[in-house]
């Protein structure tokens, strides 16, 4: 089945038509999305994807509701006009995963500043489609690659070897020798021997480590295993190789569990275990307390890449790779190789940190601070009855002198303070609110990162706000294991379901954050109101509201002849027109609302700015 084509070739077509071969000038209108996709038999999303490509680079500027326009060019001193314009790629084997998108940022942090363009292609794990995308960029006059790949068959034939000699190629992370490229990798032989010496240090000496199956050449975790194997001999500890569980890529998930139980059914069990990555530390976790153990203290669990903070609510050792430093040293060594043409293979190996959890770290022997204080304080008594002098205008010491304060002294101390209190207040109360407001934005951040995993193991799809025929029946229930949660029951949630800035009102259910219900039946339908939605089928990402601040359903009292909706909303409406739907909350932050938008992107936008029209973007496109 033929594919279609990237939108990044669509980008060169539409580029071509219009700036090179007409020279539509500055201002002028362009044909809209449905027009283009009619012209070139394109879907409108692919269209969309290539509008806002030329969007980021500065070439089109969209009108709301007017449609997308040349920019002025000459007002964008970091472009370049024509073909003139320096262009390199980067191409991931998976643009969903966040380790992806933080190399991408270093990768074009790194050309921003020598004025280039990125071009970004997906291979979606198929090495076949990662040599047509070298292939594809190459002739389009990209002049070279920063190339983050999949994992490779073991046996297979390795076609950066022999192809593509004379086009520059930067290879990060997953690099294999057989490449022959210049590369930028971690030291995981250093991390996974860091790792468990940690490990043993903490006692445990039955380390089971997770792997992918023989079949697969993946770099970093082959790399840790050989770090591991040299810390246990380091310590002088056997190494067992039944304790090392292979995992299928392609049933990653369902894999894993049937490795973990083999390795917890071992004489004797493991009692620490090393994950492939973070998300699937999180997920073993979650595993081994279904089979009735307890984490950290029966098996304590170690992962890596640093995901804790962005998407993972648990906590255990891991490791923090920068990976935007990763993709800027690559950008850096591509575009120095672009213009000395040199071809000589190198590489950089960058350094890896561990990061352990507090309660996991080393105990600190603290002072018992109240008893020292007492101690302190029945000297001082004993000090104070000796020397103190009474007076008419108040207490003083013989032995204070020039520190010693009158009672009128302290209390105007007091006046000033309690002045200075009253001016600070309005203050910190707006600090505290904007910490709120921060917190509830992080909270939405990863709520998208949830759903964007979620996506990424149902082949695109996403829940609708609710599925009555279904059980969990509401969209942020299904979320709870890609979130934290150890199930889906509602009190495993974590507190990324929860807005500090909003008080639930006795007797409501606490839902804090509703689903755009917009969002079903535009793709569905009218009344659809339960499909499953797959977001590439939504034309413009950054433009639609995927979740908000929700209010409560309205009450009897806003509807007086309905009756009363008595608990918080999980879903949102553009108005306030119906009782039992709720809308988002307009108020709940400085006169505004918190929003999760469908690219992943969440931000706050001022009450008056939040569309009520259905027919708006926001809502529908």
């Amino acid at each position: 089945m033929s594919s279609e084509p990237s939108y990044t070739s669509v980008r060169e077509r539409i580029f071509e038509d219009f700036w090179l071969r007409d020279r539509t000038p500055v201002g002028a209108r362009l044909p809209s999305e449905r027009e283009l996709a009619r012209r070139y038999q394109l879907s409108c999303p692919t269209i969309s994807k290539a509008f806002a490509a030329l969007a980021s680079e500065g070439w089109v500027t969209k009108r709301q509701r007017s449609g997308m326009f040349v920019a002025a060019l000459a007002d964008l001193p970091r472009i370049r006009r024509g073909p003139a314009q320096r262009r390199i790629g980067f191409i991931v084997h998976s643009l969903a995963h966040i380790i992806c998108h933080r190399t991408l940022e270093g990768v074009e942090l790194a050309a921003n500043r020598q004025g280039c363009a990125v071009e970004v292609a997906s291979t979606h794990w198929d090495v076949g489609r990662e040599q047509q995308q070298v292939e594809q960029m190459q002739k389009r006059g990209v002049q070279g690659v920063v190339l983050y790949p999949g994992p490779r068959p073991r046996r297979g034939v390795e076609y950066l070897a022999t192809m593509f000699r004379d086009f520059p190629i930067v290879v990060v992370d997953l690099y294999q020798p057989q490449m022959k490229r210049p590369h930028v990798i971690f030291d995981n032989v250093a991390v996974g021997r860091e790792m468990t010496r940690y490990l043993l240090a903490q006692g445990r000496k039955i380390i089971g480590f997770l792997r992918f199956s023989d079949e697969l050449l993946y770099r970093s975790v082959d790399d840790r295993l050989a770090g591991h194997r040299r810390a246990l001999a380091d310590a002088e500890e056997p190494f067992h190789p039944e304790r090392v569980a292979a995992v299928d890529v392609s049933t990653r998930d369902e894999s894993c569990q049937q490795s973990l139980d083999r390795l917890i059914a071992l004489k004797p069990r493991p009692d620490a275990l090393i994950a492939l990555d973070d998300e699937s530390a999180q997920r073993s976790i979650v595993h081994l307390r279904t089979r009735g153990l307890r984490v950290p203290e029966d098996v304590l669990v170690a992962g890596f890449d640093n995901l804790q903070d962005a998407i993972l609510t648990e906590k255990f050792p891991t490791t923090h790779p920068d990976f935007v430093r990763l993709g800027e040293h690559a950008a850096e060594m591509l575009l120095e190789r672009i213009t000395s043409r040199d071809r000589e293979v190198t590489g950089l190996v960058l350094s890896c940190p561990l990061v352990i959890p507090e309660k996991q770290g080393h105990t600190q022997v603290r002072s018992p601070r109240r008893k020292a204080t007492s101690s302190v304080e029945g000297r001082a008594s004993s000090a104070e009855r000796k020397g103190v002098q009474h007076s008419a205008l108040g207490i003083r010491s013989r032995e204070a002198g020039a520190f010693g304060f009158t009672l009128i002294e302290l209390l105007v101390v007091i006046a000033i303070i309690s002045i200075l209190a009253a001016l600070l207040s309005p203050a910190l109360s707006k600090a505290r609110e904007q910490a709120r407001g921060i917190t509830c934005i992080n909270n939405l951040k990863q709520i998208g990162v949830a759903f964007a995993i979620y996506a990424g193991e149902n082949e695109g799809w996403i829940p609708p706000p609710l599925r009555t025929s279904e059980s969990p029946n509401v969209w942020m229930v299904k979320l709870f294991p890609y979130a934290g949660a150890s199930s889906y029951a509602w009190p495993t949630r974590n507190n990324i379901w929860k807005c500090s800035a909003w008080r639930v009102p006795a007797g409501m259910d606490d839902w804090y954050y509703g689903m755009n219900y917009r969002l079903p039946q535009f793709l569905g339908g009218f009344g659809d109101n339960e499909r499953f939605v797959q977001l590439s089928q939504i034309a413009n990402p950054a433009l639609m509201m995927l979740a908000a601040d929700s209010t409560h359903y309205a009450t009897a009292g806003d509807y007086p002849n309905s009756p009363t909706y008595n608990g918080a909303s999980y879903r949102v409406w553009e108005a306030d027109v119906q009782p039992s739907i709720g809308t988002i909350d307009r108020t709940r932050h400085r006169g505004g609302a918190n929003l999760l938008f469908a690219d992943g992107h969440s931000e706050w936008r001022q009450a008056a700015k939040i569309p009520t029209n259905s027919s708006d973007p926001f809502w529908t496109q």
